[in-house]
């Protein structure tokens, strides 16, 4: 299994649409902006029907058309404008995908919605460090998560679902930065946490007191980044490649939540 996670280059995109597991029939993606990833299911994956939701009123004309799709193809998805899952009305996707930003904002405003689903999947563009201890206090769990570089930037990429077991039970110091990447021993992972350290430096610097999951965040990074580099020494047998700028992703999710 660790083997396969490291295997091959996958894009960002990509890496999403794997973590979507066999047996889902509705997927929601919330903000999907360009419709890449609704065009890749679509084309990938005929067992699923795509539900897009985007507030910008043209984007469905953009998507059609930048996207010449087989009739088949176009017959599984449903664009709606809106924002966040107050537009679904009577559809009731099994997974909601979120990657872009203002995920605890689309997730807060639509509560009953959010409860139905059986699955998350995230690419969070932005509020790294703050989504998995929100997704905790709501009961979510992460239960899957990808590390990869593309086009010079690391993205995190991770399943969450409801109810299952708490993801701070294997390992307390590592699950605010992915425990599943420390088992892993992925080989980004030192490189990506120094540097979140840099990036967050400036805010914890003016922030206040108020901002207590940020400074306990940051607090526990540099522990972090020299588990992370000796879990990377570990799995190189002792030459510690931790910095080596890949891309990595993983197969399809073969199940859902459990």
């Amino acid at each position: 299994m660790e083997d396969a996670l490291f295997k091959s280059p996958t894009s960002r995109i990509q890496t999403v649409a794997n973590l979507i597991p066999h047996g889902t029939r509705v997927v929601v993606d919330v903000g999907y902006d360009h419709g890449r990833l609704i065009a890749l299911l679509a084309q990938q994956r005929p067992d699923i029907r795509v539900i897009g939701v985007e507030r910008q009123p043209d984007a469905a004309e953009r998507f059609w058309r930048r996207n010449r799709l087989p009739p088949e193809a176009r017959d599984r998805i449903l664009l709606l404008c809106g924002d966040g899952f107050e537009v679904l009305g009577h559809q009731t996707p099994e997974v909601a995908v979120l990657s872009g930003l203002g995920e605890r904002r689309i997730l807060d405003a639509a509560p009953q919605a959010v409860a139905r689903l059986n699955r998350l999947v995230m690419a969070p563009l932005g509020n790294r460090a703050l989504l998995r201890p929100y997704l905790r206090t709501r009961s979510w769990t992460v239960v899957e998560e990808r590390l990869l570089t593309q086009h010079n930037r690391y993205y995190q990429v991770f399943a969450a679902c409801p109810a299952c077991p708490s993801d701070t039970a294997a390992d307390p110091e590592t699950w605010l930065f992915g425990t599943g990447l420390f088992e892993q021993r992925h080989p980004l992972l030192a490189a990506y946490l120094r540097q979140l350290a840099r990036q967050l430096e400036p805010m914890v610097s003016h922030a206040d007191e108020k901002s207590h999951d940020l400074r306990e965040f940051c607090s526990r990074l540099g522990p972090a980044v020299e588990l992370a580099e000796a879990r990377c020494r570990q799995r190189a047998g002792g030459e510690g490649r931790s910095d080596v700028k890949l891309e990595f992703g993983g197969g399809p999710s073969e199940g859902a939540c459990g």
